[in-house]
């Protein structure tokens, strides 16, 4: 089945197979997201070359241009009911047993066009409360000295940053609406939303489990995809940009035993029957506190992105055998829907090069390798966006995760040379996906 399934979409897309299902068997229909519905026809149809205009077209149907030149779309993608999650072919749940998200959800105000908008910034404040505005979205704080709040829009990051940290601010275009789905025991997703960009969290804990550990981060990685996938679909924006991934001890274990090869397999589990080329932007990082919470969170919209790969890089999705059982199931980058206001959503990122981790042992060299990956990755967004900046500036936010806390002061040294005070960032103590990195650096760019 799997290899009839790979030649279906050899056939369509004409380029090699890859593994576009999770082990293990999945079920779900081909429904309007899946490799074999008609979004997923069209979204092939409009890879890559495609202009972003054509896309939107595409997608929304004949467009006017505003007194921007921005384009929007004479039909109003809040009608006709709930849209699957693009990436997805598993059939949205339904029933008593899972509420419909677009029944309890908030958003039935019209959404307003040219698009989407988003900022993002980093904010000293002394407590979350004076940021959570109307049209704030989201408010993250570092570390275990950042304060609680009860507010569905403040998240606690559980990663230590270097020196003090500031919050991490999300704004939208509009009045926010907020609040909490389903309960504590089948996992509960935080939301917040403006209409046409939502922010969501879900943490669940490790269930006991038969790896070296004691602990199961696939089951759990599996059972946060499924809730995820499920709320996002049911929802008004079901277009998932951009995910975190937080989990504990992420290189512990041997082989395909290894923790974060255990949860790559959950995650596609989770996400069901997808499309490599709909994959959101992603970070899986290693908390370092010792607690077996994986914590998920995501931005998602009313219309879809563009993915885009690194030129440098083998496409994480395509990664060989030798990196586990399941592929890593993220794009390099995500463009934001066409008309938006929002920044190039940067992956994390680090000294790979194809597939291989280069510069072992030597923190300088990987810092390097890891800003000529990204000075490749914009110049490839540039191909389909020109009026992004060629090179990081004030217009950029980082996070950049050192996996040894005596290392930070060094990677804080290098950047300061590199930026000087040009580029806000935030230095986090995190453990890296394999354990011969150093370093990792996601953000936003515009």
């Amino acid at each position: 089945m799997q290899n009839d399934h790979n030649r279906q979409l050899h056939d369509v897309i004409r380029r090699p197979p890859t593994k576009l299902t999770p082990v293990g068997p999945r079920g779900g229909h081909a429904g309007p997201g899946s490799p074999t519905g008609k979004t997923g026809q069209r979204h092939r149809a409009a890879r890559y070359d495609a202009s972003l205009r054509l896309q939107q077209e595409e997608h929304d149907g004949p467009i006017r241009r505003d007194t921007y030149g921005n384009g929007v779309p004479q039909s109003d993608p809040a009608q006709g009911g709930a849209r699957h999650f693009h990436g997805s072919g598993r059939a949205r749940p339904s029933g008593a047993g899972f509420p419909r998200f677009a029944d309890t959800y908030a958003m039935s105000r019209p959404m307003t066009h040219p698009g989407a908008a988003l900022s993002v910034d980093y904010v000293q404040a002394s407590a979350p409360d004076a940021l959570l505005a109307a049209d704030t979205l989201a408010v993250f704080g570092f570390g275990t000295d950042a304060p609680h709040c009860d507010d569905p829009r403040y998240l606690r990051i559980p990663l230590q940053p270097y020196g003090t940290a500031p919050f991490e601010l999300w704004r939208g275009a509009g009045p926010v609406d907020h609040g909490a789905h389903g309960d504590a025991q089948s996992g509960q997703i935080r939301w917040s939303s403006d209409g046409q960009l939502t922010f969501g969290v879900i943490e669940i804990d490790e269930p006991p489990g038969e790896h070296p550990d004691h602990s199961d981060i696939c089951e759990a990685a599996e059972r946060a995809y499924t809730q995820l996938v499920g709320f996002v679909s049911g929802s008004r924006t079901p277009h998932l940009l951009r995910v975190w991934n937080y989990l504990d001890a992420i290189t512990q274990g041997d082989g395909d035993a290894e923790r974060y090869r255990q949860f790559c397999v959950g995650r596609a589990r989770g996400l069901g029957r997808f499309d490599t080329i709909e994959l959101p932007a992603a970070t899986a990082i290693g908390r370092c506190d010792g607690q077996r919470t994986l914590q998920v969170y995501w931005l998602s919209a009313d219309r879809g992105g563009t993915p885009v790969e690194n030129p440098r890089q083998v496409s994480a999705y395509r990664y060989p055998r030798q990196y586990g059982p399941q592929s890593p199931s993220f794009a390099r980058a995500m463009l934001p829907p066409p008309g938006s206001r929002m920044p190039l959503l940067l992956s994390g990122t680090a000294s790979v090069v194809g597939h291989a981790s280069l510069h072992a042992g030597e923190l300088l060299g990987q810092i390097g390798e890891t800003f000529a990956n990204f000075d490749a990755l914009l110049a490839e967004a540039r191909r389909h966006q020109p009026s992004l900046p060629a090179g990081f500036g004030t217009g950029t936010r980082l996070k950049v995760y050192v996996r040894d806390a005596e290392d930070l002061p060094v990677v804080a040294q290098a950047l300061d040379a590199r930026f000087g005070n040009s580029v806000p960032r935030i230095l986090l103590h995190a453990a890296i996906c394999r354990r011969e990195l150093a370093v990792e650096i996601d953000g936003v760019h515009a």
